[in-house]
C-alpha cells in the first residue's frame, strides 16, 4: 500500500513515523479560532421607534472594528412589519445588512461565514423603517483590527 505523507501549511509531517498514524487537531464546535475575550453580543429591548438603537453599545476601540458574525431579529406586533437595518454609528452609517420583520413573530436570523466588516471604532446598531412594530434584535460579533 503506498505511503502518502501529509503536511501542516507550514510543511510539518502530520503522520506519526512509529505506527504511520495521522496526527490531528480537532477543533470542537466549529471553533473560528479567534479568541473568546475578543466575542461581543448584544440584544435591545423592544424597539418600537424608527430610531436608531443600539444593539452592541460599546465603541470597538482604537484601531478596531466590530465583525459581525450572526444576526437575528423578530417582530411581536400583531398586525405591522417592518425592514429593520443593522449599521454602525459613522457619520454617514455603513449598512451592515437589511431585512424584513413581518408581523406576529415574523424576522431573520443570519449567520455569516465571511463575518460583515463595521466602521472602526464605532459600534453597532438597528434601525426599524417603520414605527409601531414590536421589534428584538441580537448581534453577535468579535473585534479585531
Amino acid at each position: 500500500m503506498p505511503r502518502y505523507n501529509l503536511l501542516t501549511p507550514a510543511g510539518d509531517s502530520l503522520l506519526d513515523d512509529t505506527n504511520d498514524a495521522v496526527r490531528v487537531n480537532i477543533v470542537a464546535g466549529g471553533s473560528t479560532g479567534i479568541d473568546s475575550a475578543n466575542m461581543v453580543s448584544g440584544c435591545t429591548a423592544k424597539i418600537e421607534t424608527t430610531d436608531a438603537t443600539n444593539v452592541i453599545a460599546s465603541d470597538a476601540g482604537s484601531g478596531l472594528r466590530y465583525y459581525v458574525t450572526d444576526i437575528m431579529v423578530t417582530n411581536s406586533d400583531a398586525t405591522v412589519g417592518t425592514l429593520v437595518t443593522i449599521q454602525d454609528t459613522a457619520s454617514t452609517p455603513v449598512v451592515l445588512w437589511q431585512g424584513y420583520a413581518a408581523p406576529a413573530g415574523g424576522g431573520f436570523a443570519c449567520h455569516f461565514g465571511t463575518p460583515l466588516k463595521a466602521t472602526a471604532n464605532k459600534h453597532i446598531q438597528a434601525v426599524c423603517g417603520t414605527t409601531s412594530a414590536e421589534v428584538y434584535v441580537c448581534v453577535s460579533a468579535y473585534k479585531a483590527a
